[in-house]
């Protein structure tokens, strides 16, 4: 489900120092989100089931290599899950880039189907692997942001 053209774009301005009133004249900057998967959110991979939980997922990248070398680790493992009924799965994955500044984040969600084996894994991120994954990104634990939020039975 990863395409190499953004299946959306959204482009959002932003001005330094400005208020809620608008720009006060100084430098713009334009945010550029692209969806870049919809992953396990279309209903042939939901499969029927009913997530237990659901974790936001946000990485920040210095350089776009390790923006992309991400997208293709996400892709992979994205193959992975779509060929099974896994006890989880991606969501929707979007990169938000900003001119003039390399790299930027990836932010993609994960649906978990299992109680348990979400309790187990819901921090596997800090694990050994994923550490020296995100070593090799250029980037460390510090660079990730993660959000759990259990679902109402």
């Amino acid at each position: 489900m990863f395409k190499s053209e953004p299946l959306f774009l959204v482009l959002e301005y932003q001005y330094a120092g400005s208020t809620a009133g608008g720009p006060q004249g100084n430098e713009e900057h334009m945010n550029r989100s692209e969806l870049v998967s919809l992953a396990g959110n279309v209903p042939e991979r939901v499969r029927g089931r009913r997530a237990v939980a659901h974790s936001d997922v946000t990485i920040t990248l210095d350089f776009e290599d390790a923006v992309q070398w991400c997208l293709d680790q996400l892709a992979e493992s994205d193959e992975r899950l779509a060929a099974s009924a896994a006890n989880y799965d991606w969501k929707v994955a979007i990169v938000t880039r900003r001119d003039g500044v390399a790299g930027g984040q990836v932010r993609f969600g994960v649906a978990w189907y299992d109680r348990s084996f979400y309790e187990a894994k819901c921090d596997v991120y800090l694990g050994e692997d994923h550490v020296r994954m995100f070593a090799g990104m250029g980037s460390d634990v510090a660079d990730v942001e993660v959000s759990h939020y259990e679902l109402a039975a």
